[in-house]
């Protein structure tokens, strides 16, 4: 009984070795926008997001720019990765002592935007899914430099897992 636990222990613990840890920060060099794809790339890695389901996001994202690009002073963006799936939460910063009350309503109800600091300040987050894998499989040629780069903050949620697999500690198996 014990082998086979310890068999079934040694599985677990490889698939956790054989997934390569992401960075918890990536920093976005290039865009390109296709009809059907969002890519995003940086020196390691592609993050695509297929159109089809991130078109309207897309699309909200560049009226939302169009409008409040100039009154927004950053943004934060933030991956949640799990196998080769990728989650993007861009979360755009506005600031609200420059909007009128018409714009205040526009983000709240078109882009779900939340009212933070006293009302001072607003956040519009959007947020599309895809795909990420190693740059090395995308040309940068026909796509665009951000200038300045996009840093990203990246949840590895592989790391996660194994991370609670490793906390599996070996004295209770020691009994047998």
């Amino acid at each position: 009984m014990k082998k086979i636990i310890l068999m079934l222990l040694a599985m677990v613990l490889s698939g956790c070795a054989t997934t390569v840890p992401m960075p918890k920060e990536d920093t976005l060099d290039y865009l390109r926008v296709t009809e059907n794809n969002i890519t995003v790339m940086s020196d390691k890695y592609g993050y695509v997001f297929k159109r089809d389901k991130t078109r309207d996001v897309y699309n909200d994202y560049k009226a939302f720019y169009d409008e409040f690009g100039d009154k927004s002073p950053g943004v934060a963006v933030y991956f949640v990765v799990k196998d080769k799936d990728v989650t993007a939460e861009y979360r755009a910063i506005v600031d609200a002592t420059q909007l009128t009350s018409a714009q205040k309503d526009r983000l709240k109800y078109h882009y779900n935007a939340h009212v933070m600091e006293s009302g001072k300040t607003m956040v519009a987050v959007f947020k599309a899914k895809g795909t990420y894998d190693g740059s090395l499989h995308y040309s940068t040629a026909d796509a665009t430099r951000l200038d300045p780069p996009v840093t990203v903050t990246i949840t590895d949620k592989n790391r996660t897992e194994c991370e609670l697999y490793g906390a599996v500690d070996d004295p209770p198996f020691s009994r047998w």
